[in-house]
């Protein structure tokens, strides 16, 4: 079973593992500002505006049996960083161990997850073993990505040529067109692409895996007290999970 699968079905497990809050409970939860980025099918806003997603569900469980509820907002990554820096959110269901950040807050320890970054290309194309590798090649990047830092020193360099696509479909077809060699994107949503509409011939080579991990605000009042509530309420549902 792939990483892309294990992460999913422990999300969905997890979440499942915890009774859900009523909504006079919920009231009586203090609020916390939490923001999500659109990553199906882990976190996006669906056709109504509504928040969903595995990673949405689960921390909605968790936050609720810590005594907390969460007032959702989509923002762009980078956003996001500025705001957890600024205490203007107090939680993100995100990435954890981005050196960027960590001054600024604290995150789960738990095991939740991995997303693994990848570099997409046909079978005719030499797979790549490292970032390095992708040196010298047209790459085609996903518009908002940051890639947690990994290619900046690709963007400097004269002699690599980079694309910028706003979704995977559209990436997918700029490979087939021969408008680049590689197309770096993160397994998970690049997988439920691919089930709707597989491409003949492309394959990947796994470049970086991270840990998901929920991230709050050292900015937040409490924000030590918040974490120790929420990871008991994880490690409780992981426990269940692997009775």
């Amino acid at each position: 079973m792939n990483r892309f699968l294990c992460s999913i079905i422990t999300l969905a497990s997890l979440a499942l593992s915890f009774p859900v809050a009523s909504e006079p409970e919920m009231g009586e939860h203090r609020v916390l500002r939490a923001a999500y980025v659109d990553f199906p099918p882990l976190t996006y806003t669906d056709d109504n505006g509504n928040p969903v997603g595995y990673y949405i569900k689960l921390s909605e469980q968790v936050a609720a049996n810590a005594g907390y509820s969460l007032r959702w907002q989509e923002l762009p990554i980078g956003r996001i960083y500025l705001f957890l820096e600024s205490g203007e959110i107090d939680f993100w269901a995100g990435l954890g161990g981005l050196p960027h950040i960590q001054a600024s807050v604290v995150e789960s320890s738990v095991p939740i997850g991995n997303l693994t970054l990848a570099a997409y290309h046909f079978d005719d194309t030499p797979p790549v073993k490292s970032f390095d590798d992708l040196a010298g090649n047209h790459l085609i990047l996903m518009a908002g990505y940051t890639y947690l830092g990994a290619i900046d020193h690709l963007m400097d360099d004269e002699n690599t040529e980079t694309h910028t696509t706003p979704g995977h479909r559209s990436g997918m077809q700029m490979l087939e067109l021969g408008r680049g060699d590689y197309m770096l994107a993160y397994v998970e949503p690049t997988s439920e692409v691919l089930e709707e509409e597989p491409v003949e011939g492309l394959v990947r080579s796994e470049l970086m895996t991270s840990r998901l991990a929920f991230v709050v605000s050292r900015s937040t009042p409490g924000h030590l007290e918040i974490m120790e509530r929420l990871e008991a309420e994880l490690a409780a549902g992981m426990a269940s999970v692997h009775r």
